[in-house]
């Protein structure tokens, strides 16, 4: 994770550097709501955007994973698969 003061995100530049990792480990999602908790401390200054990287390996295809947010405006996020990123506005 990391605060932003950017409003969009460029896929030609996506900003990599200094994220703060909060969570590192094998999870097992289950049916519903999942709360995982952060290891590493994240202070939020209230008004930033966040970027916020999620990487996952689905070892179950036929059971697809949803990640919901709250959409703030803009509705514009980065997409990776396969080691290439793609623009994706919702």
């Amino acid at each position: 994770m990391k605060p932003t003061t950017e409003t969009a995100l460029d896929k030609n530049t996506p900003e990599t550097e200094d994220l703060t990792e909060v969570y590192f480990a094998d999870y097992s999602f289950t049916s519903g709501d999942n709360r995982i908790q952060f290891y590493q401390p994240f202070v939020w200054d209230g008004s930033s955007n966040l970027i916020i990287e999620f990487s996952f390996t689905n070892s179950n295809p036929s059971s697809a994973l949803l990640i919901e947010g709250e959409d703030a405006g803009a509705g514009l996020c980065l997409h990776t698969a396969d080691g290439t990123h793609k623009n994706k506005k919702e």
